[in-house]
């Protein structure tokens, strides 16, 4: 597991960056004790889900609703997607 640096966020909270690339694991993406893309990675999960995981993570911490919306795109995609397989 990679080393996990703390920093403490503008509004006093604590942030994780999982690996030395600040900009490939920016602080809206490693709040908690998890970053986002160490999860999505570890649940195995594809683009569309991934996707969903990653805007409704940072939405608190960098666009707000629009990342909620950016969301909402992937996961009626996903819904669309499954409901083909399950028809199958």
């Amino acid at each position: 597991m990679p080393k996990r640096n703390k920093f403490i966020g503008k509004d006093g909270k604590v942030y994780h960056e999982t690996n030395n690339f600040s900009n490939l694991s920016p602080l809206h993406y490693c709040t908690g004790n998890i970053g986002v893309w160490d999860f999505i990675v570890d649940q195995q999960m594809d683009f569309l889900e991934g996707n969903v995981v990653k805007y409704v993570a940072r939405y608190k911490h960098k666009n707000g609703v629009e990342d909620l919306e950016k969301a909402q795109v992937y996961l009626t995609r996903l819904i669309k997607e499954q409901k083909i397989l399950e028809s199958a």
